[in-house]
């Protein structure tokens, strides 16, 4: 089944209907996406509903649908984008979903690239970007740690950083919420946001060599921990030092963060001179990707 998307900006809001019966998606779902027809000022469509056309069929139909993550069988869709086209957000409506369900490009040689950006907005709507058109997988990529139990404060900013590959945890299936969270564990971090393989062994030399590419950090005291303060400074640095509304505490990378909820979810939040730990810098970088979208 082909479905055809005509939407209003660069970001395609997709609520598929699975219709009775429901297609077996070991001939995957095709989503083919129009290139931006109104020029609406890059914004994303906000509302529940986007036209769709069942091609060949006939029919235009406004969806209100979903991906069902707890049947069994692989979710897979094919997503055709216009050429040259902007990055565009596909949002899927998934049910038994999770801060650990992600979007996988899957590649030619069957190998698996976890889309980072994924994010799951209001607890069914899964979004996440894409640059060109591709084989995409919806899986659960849960990982557990003795450490973060499901009533932990953190278990969804552990969750959402661990299925990403963003943070590993330290051995043992611990994952160590409460232990500082260094200058060299945020620029490997970072460097993995980026893309980069900073993982094995040598990750930390992955990490910081990324850095000192960026011109993000020196290198100095990796070791060393960092306050919440100097947390928000080089992930600020990171994200291009984005420009605030107003001057919320005096300090544009502090006002930018509260401004977007990217300190929300830290207890204390204010003590801003306070050693972050691990577990707090796991629902930074959560915050962080949920702001963009």
């Amino acid at each position: 089944m082909t479905l055809l998307f005509s939407h209003p900006a660069d970001t395609v809001i997709a609520r598929l209907k699975m219709l009775a019966p429901a297609p077996a998606f070991d001939d995957p779902l095709i989503i083919v996406v129009e290139p931006n027809i109104s020029g609406g000022p890059g914004g994303r469509p906000k509302g529940d509903t986007a036209t769709v056309y069942g091609v060949g069929e006939g029919n235009a139909v406004n969806t209100q649908t979903d991906i069902d993550m707890t049947v069994p069988g692989d979710k897979i869709i094919d997503v055709t984008l216009p050429q040259n086209s902007a990055a565009t957000y596909i949002r899927l409506t998934v049910r038994g979903a999770s801060s650990g369900t992600v979007a996988a490009i899957l590649k030619d040689d069957g190998s698996r690239e976890i889309i980072k950006e994924t994010v799951l907005c209001d607890g069914v709507t899964l979004s996440f970007p894409l640059k060109e058109s591709a084989r995409v997988q919806i899986i659960n990529n849960e990982i557990s740690f003795t450490d973060v139990p499901a009533d932990s404060p953190f278990y969804d900013a552990v969750t959402f950083v661990s299925a990403r590959g963003i943070f590993n945890g330290v051995g043992a299936g611990l994952f160590a919420p409460q232990a500082p969270m260094t200058r060299g564990m945020l620029m490997t971090v970072l460097a993995r946001c980026d893309g980069v393989d900073a993982y094995g062994a040598d990750w930390l030399l992955k990490g910081v060599s990324w850095s000192a590419k960026l011109g993000v950090f020196d290198g100095a005291d990796t070791n060393a921990a960092l306050t919440r303060e100097q947390f928000i400074m080089l992930l600020w640095l990171y994200a291009g030092s984005p420009s605030s509304e107003g001057s919320v505490s005096g300090d544009a990378a502090v006002s930018w963060a509260e401004e977007n909820g990217i300190l929300s979810g830290l207890d204390g939040g204010a003590a801003l001179v306070e050693p972050v730990t691990r577990g707090q810098a796991a629902q930074i970088i959560m915050n962080y990707y949920m702001a963009k979208h």
